[in-house]
């Protein structure tokens, strides 16, 4: 009996070590998509997602190289960088990262639910979203609340948007209806002529998204669904769903795209198994 006590000692610790080492790592994910709307030169965007607080060496030094290795064009985040707590200092993992970004790329940023909550109870967090907002602002970074900025990528003309849900949308249990007018009245009207990509923390509502007008939408929020089956995906939702229908990688809907990112870090459970943190490089390219 003492020898099998071993082996179930052994075998868990080794478990539990392969599941620390997990956590603490991230790959570089290279996916491309092809639509109709873009014209000569591939478009290459560096997508980040949900790091909260999450370091990779010095100031988290091995994303920023990693990122510069990739020359993007662009640097798309997808919000949920931070954890909403009052203490500003829980901001400075995350901005010695983003302060690094604009020197590579142009850099736009959404917000994702940890963010959006700082927003709107300022005084439970001491103003701190204030502060964060102010902090990127001085970094070079675009944030986009509810709000579009254009710029030409190779003579693609592109309207980037940032979406901000109100916090009805991230309830636990069963999703809340988003109205088909909704987004216009936030985002306005989506000119189909241009390439439109919209940062979107929420994936769920990927179908009102493409409905809207979105080519290409970035999200995060579901962390891939904590723990991946493979073949089958994500096991949970931060919405407590089983087997989410979208948990990471690329999706689409007659023609639109969404991709998401199973993220860089983690909260409240820090488990990733069969579900490494992730850089996702994207190449936009032409359909023909």
């Amino acid at each position: 009996m003492l020898i099998y006590f071993i082996i179930a000692v052994i075998l868990t610790v080794i478990i539990i070590g392969l599941l620390y080492r997990e956590t603490k790592l991230f790959e570089i994910t290279r996916d491309e998509v092809r639509l109709e709307k873009v014209k000569g030169k591939n478009i290459k965007i560096a997508f980040l997602s949900d790091l909260h607080n999450y370091s990779y060496g010095n100031d988290n030094d091995i994303i920023v190289e990693a990122i510069k290795s990739e020359k993007p064009d662009l640097i798309i985040i997808s919000g949920d960088m931070i954890i909403a707590k009052p203490n500003r200092k829980n901001f400075d993992v995350a901005l010695s990262l983003l302060k690094r970004l604009p020197s590579i790329a142009p850099v736009y940023y959404a917000n994702g639910n940890h963010e959006y909550r700082m927003k709107i109870y300022e005084d439970t967090y001491e103003n701190g979203y204030s502060y964060f907002k102010e902090s990127l602002k001085n970094c070079g970074i675009q944030l986009l609340e509810n709000e579009k900025h254009e710029i030409n990528i190779h003579g693609n003309l592109c309207s980037i948007y940032g979406l901000e849900i109100e916090r009805e949308y991230y309830k636990r249990g069963k999703k809340v209806l988003m109205k088909d007018e909704y987004l216009k009245e936030v985002l306005g009207t989506s000119n189909e002529k241009k390439l439109n990509l919209l940062i979107a923390h929420n994936p769920i509502y990927f179908p009102e998204y493409a409905k809207w007008g979105a080519d290409i939408t970035f999200s995060g929020h579901l962390h891939g669904g904590l723990i991946r089956i493979p073949g089958i995906g994500g096991i949970v939702s931060p919405q407590m769903e089983l087997f989410p229908k979208y948990d990471a990688g690329i999706y689409d809907l007659n023609g639109r795209k969404l991709i998401l990112s199973r993220g860089l870090g983690a909260h409240t459970i820090h488990i990733r198994i069969f579900n490494r943190a992730e850089l996702k490089i994207l190449n936009v390219k032409s359909k023909y």
